[in-house]
């Protein structure tokens, strides 16, 4: 490979490692669908989930629109009670359409309990699209307006 190929090769892993994210996870699966549980701070949660995804037709993307009244509620909730308030998770797909697989998955054993628990690398520009808890993450949005202390909270 010649100086000129390589450095084109560095260039482009450069502009792809800024775009990579890696956090820790839990793996599991249905049937033969493999999935991951993982948590983020509410700054990337902000920057990194969708509520739709863009590239289908309206109709199809469609899940329950958020509800400003409902999604006040639950930011309400969270700054009046930014010690001891708890919610469920946010459920969503990765990728454009719910079909990409994630960039890498590094097990902490390659068997037995502990290949369950590992490191889970994803592409920051493929959306995390959710489809259950738009109202959690619009009450998030909210509450972080109205106390960005929470910024390091996790869900």
């Amino acid at each position: 490979m010649d100086s000129d190929n390589l450095l084109d090769k560095m260039k482009e892993l450069a502009d792809d490692a800024r775009y990579l994210m890696t956090v820790p996870a839990l793996r599991g699966k249905m049937g033969s669908i493999e999935y991951f549980v993982i948590t983020l701070p509410y700054s990337v949660v902000t920057r990194y989930l969708t509520t739709t995804d863009r590239n289908l037709p309206p109709k199809e993307r469609e899940n329950r629109k958020p509800t400003p009244s409902r999604y006040g509620v639950i930011a309400d909730y969270v700054t009046k009670n930014p010690d001891t308030y708890r919610f469920s998770s946010i459920t969503c797909t990765y990728g454009k359409d719910g079909t990409h697989a994630p960039v890498r998955w590094k097990s902490v054993e390659p068997s037995g309990d502990l290949s369950l628990i590992g490191v889970l690398t994803l592409d920051n520009r493929d959306p995390l699209i959710i489809v259950d808890g738009q109202h959690r993450f619009e009450g998030i949005k909210k509450a972080l307006d109205q106390d960005p202390s929470l910024v390091d909270d996790m869900i």
